[in-house]
């Protein structure tokens, strides 16, 4: 009998155990998203750090590629050296507010979490692929504005990079009904975004100390869609 109720409380430790071993595995998996997780909590934290990385628009140096190469004009921008290149990236750990902070960084751990178990290097490409094209392509699209900040961008890039893993790799299973839900996921976050850029603000969140940036969110779909298509072909 006292063998039975040891056992049985082994059990009750373990049953109890998981969800916090659960967690603990899933950092252990997911090193890189919980550092880039941090990395943006450590920068709204400290705000003096956060300067170096800001990417001002009109800091950046202009090229009119229709005219002649020598003369600079409002047109295309030509990101030179390192400086530019590191603000171009670090800017998307950026915030304006701690709501903005919150619902980045929550849904870029959540997703890139996944995705970095999923495939690292599909991960790492396309995290690395969307913080350099998304804010110039937002300063060639949005010139009115003076900075980009946030990882929805990227957050969208990597939501569509996983929603079209899953999709293409149960399409190839021949698993039609769970191809139908990854698909739904694909149409909802088109919904979105399609909503987004008709209201000229957020979905998620309602914070007036920016201006919301939907296209950024538009970019990083496309750019996560055609990784999840590049890899696909690759395994293949």
């Amino acid at each position: 009998m006292q063998l039975i109720s040891l056992i049985n409380s082994n059990d009750a430790s373990s049953i109890k155990a998981s969800p916090k071993h659960a967690m603990m595995e899933r950092f252990r998996q997911a090193p890189i998203s919980l550092a880039l997780s941090g990395l943006a909590l450590v920068l709204f934290a400290i705000p003096a750090l956060g300067s170096h990385l800001e990417f001002h628009f009109n800091d950046a140096c202009w090229l009119d590629v229709t005219q002649n190469l020598d003369q600079h004009h409002h047109s295309l921008p030509s990101l030179v050296g390192l400086q530019n290149v590191l603000r171009v990236f670090g800017c998307n750990w950026l915030h304006w507010s701690a709501n903005h902070l919150f619902w980045d960084t929550l849904m870029f751990f959540a997703i890139s979490s996944l995705c970095e178990r999923l495939s690292r290097t599909a991960f790492l490409g396309t995290t690395i692929t969307s913080a350099l094209l998304i804010p110039p392509m937002v300063m060639i699209t949005t010139p009115e504005l003076v900075s980009y900040r946030g990882l929805s961008g990227i957050d969208t890039a990597l939501f569509a990079l996983l929603a079209t893993t899953w999709l293409l790799t149960e399409i190839h299973r021949q698993q039609w009904i769970r191809s139908l839900v990854f698909l739904g996921l694909l149409l909802g976050m088109a919904a979105k975004i399609a909503y987004e850029l008709t209201a000229q603000h957020t979905l998620f969140v309602s914070d007036t100390s920016f201006t919301p940036v939907p296209l950024a969110h538009l970019a990083g779909a496309v750019i996560g869609s055609i990784g999840a298509v590049l890899t696909n072909r690759k395994d293949r």
